[in-house]
C-alpha cells in the first residue's frame, strides 16, 4: 500500500493557525499564554516556518501594540519574537515590516524600569537587527531605534545585564553591511550620545569581562573609518577604555576590538 497522501494542512499547521487565532483574541490577562506557547514551540526551523505562515509574526507586534500597558506581556512577546527570528533574515524582516522595532521602542518607553522587559527588549532588538542590506536598520532609525537604546543604557548604568545587551545591540544597528545605512546608524547613535554611555558603562563594569568585551565590540564598530566619529570616540574616552579593558587576560582573548591610537586616516589596530 502506497504512502497516504495528505493535500490538507498539516496537524502543526493548524496548530498554529489555532495559537495566533487565541493570541488574537487575547485581553490582557491571557496575552501572555500564547506568547509563551510561541516561545517554546518556535525551537526549531519546521516550527518557525510555519509560524511564519500563520501570522504569527503580525500576531505578536499587535498583542504588543494592544497590550502596552503590560510589561509581563510585552516582555514574553519580545521572547516570542527572538524565538521566531532564528535563522531566518525573511522572518526577521517579516517581524519588522509588522512594525516590531517601533513596538519594542514603545515598550521600553511605557516601562523603562521593568526589569525583564528592559532585558528581553534589548535581546530583540539585537536579534532582529544586523541586516545584510541596511532595511532594518532605516526602519530603526525611523522607529527612534538609537535615542531608546541609549537612554535606556544610561537609565541602567548600574546594570552589568543590561550594559552588555545594550552594547550588543549597538553593535547589531551599526553593523548592516549596507555602508550608507550603517552611517546613518552611526550618525545617529552618535548624536545620541552612544559613545559616552559605553565608554561610562566600561568604567562602571571595569572589572566584569562580559561588559568589557562587548563594550570593545561595540566601539570597534561604530567609527566606520570616519574621523569625526573617531575624534568622537577619543574624545569620550574610548582608547582609554579599550587599553584598561584588555588589562582583563579574558578580554584580550575574547573581544576583537579596535584601538584608538590617533586621528589619522587609518588610526586603528585590530587585536
Amino acid at each position: 500500500m502506497g504512502a497516504r497522501i495528505q493535500d490538507g494542512p498539516s496537524d502543526l499547521a493548524l496548530a498554529w493557525e489555532g495559537l495566533v487565532g487565541t493570541l488574537l483574541a487575547a485581553d490582557a490577562n491571557d496575552a501572555h499564554v500564547p506568547l509563551h506557547t510561541i516561545v517554546q514551540w518556535a525551537r526549531t526551523e519546521e516550527q518557525r516556518q510555519h509560524a511564519l505562515v500563520a501570522g504569527a509574526h503580525g500576531a505578536t507586534v499587535r498583542a504588543m501594540h494592544v497590550h502596552v500597558g503590560d510589561p509581563v506581556v510585552l516582555a514574553t512577546a519580545c521572547q516570542a519574537l527572538v524565538a521566531m527570528a532564528q535563522s531566518g533574515a525573511t522572518r526577521k524582516q517579516v517581524a519588522c515590516d509588522a512594525g516590531a522595532l517601533r513596538a519594542i521602542v514603545a515598550a521600553l518607553g511605557a516601562h523603562p524600569d521593568h526589569r525583564q522587559l528592559v532585558e528581553d527588549a534589548l535581546v530583540a532588538l539585537d536579534a532582529l537587527l544586523g541586516s545584510a542590506d541596511g532595511r532594518r536598520e532605516r526602519e530603526a532609525l525611523d522607529a527612534g531605534v538609537p535615542h531608546v537604546l541609549v537612554a535606556t543604557m544610561r537609565h541602567h548604568v548600574e546594570r552589568a545585564g543590561v550594559q552588555t545587551l545594550g552594547c550588543r545591540a549597538v553593535r547589531a544597528l551599526a553593523s548592516t553591511a549596507d555602508l550608507p545605512a550603517a552611517s546613518a546608524a552611526v550618525g545617529a547613535l552618535a548624536g545620541a550620545g552612544v559613545f559616552e554611555t559605553v565608554v561610562g558603562a566600561m568604567r562602571a563594569h571595569a572589572g566584569d569581562v562580559r561588559v568589557q568585551e562587548e563594550g570593545c565590540r561595540a566601539l570597534g564598530a561604530l567609527p566606520a573609518r570616519s574621523k569625526p566619529r573617531r575624534a568622537a570616540a577619543l574624545g569620550a574616552g574610548a582608547h582609554a577604555a579599550v587599553l584598561a579593558a584588555l588589562e582583563l587576560p579574558e578580554t584580550a582573548r575574547g573581544a576583537g576590538c579596535l584601538l584608538y591610537t590617533s586621528d589619522a586616516a587609518d588610526d586603528s589596530l585590530r587585536v
